[in-house]
């Protein structure tokens, strides 16, 4: 028997294939994607995390604090850095890890910012704050 699993928005999808006949018919499992209190994360939920005054605060916090490396400049690197980390139920964020980097500097260079950020509004299940998954782009562009 066969099974592939797909993952699209919130729900898990397992289909079964029974048999070679065209008279059977796919057997369908869908389960949504909850996590219990074991450590997993959201990637969608009902309300999303947010910085705290929105993404216009988020941008000025951004403008204020993100400096173009040194050797990324020198060595004319642009693009986007995309940074993954959880925001928890406090807000707080954790598991800062570059899931996309362009190097010279700049991957670090992210890091550093958003480690510095303030406690965000978490996200929302169901009335209840949970562990969120975000992914944020960091543009690095010369003029």
């Amino acid at each position: 028997m066969k099974k592939i699993t797909f993952i699209l928005f919130c729900l898990l999808m397992q289909f079964a294939l029974l048999g070679q006949n065209s008279a059977d018919s796919a057997k369908i499992l869908i389960r949504t994607r909850e996590p219990k209190d074991d450590g997993n994360a959201y990637f969608v939920v009902e309300e999303m995390p947010d910085f705290p005054g929105g993404d216009k605060a988020r941008m000025k916090f951004l403008a204020r604090n993100l400096r173009y490396p040194k050797e990324a400049r020198e060595n004319n690197i642009e693009g986007v850095v995309y940074i993954e980390f959880i925001v928890e139920k406090d807000g707080s964020l954790t598991n800062i890890k570059v899931k996309r980097g362009i190097g010279g500097g700049c991957d670090e260079e992210s890091i550093r910012v958003v480690k510095l950020m303030p406690k965000w509004k978490p996200g929302k299940q169901r009335g209840e704050y949970v562990r969120t998954q975000f992914l944020l782009p960091f543009k690095f562009i010369l003029n």
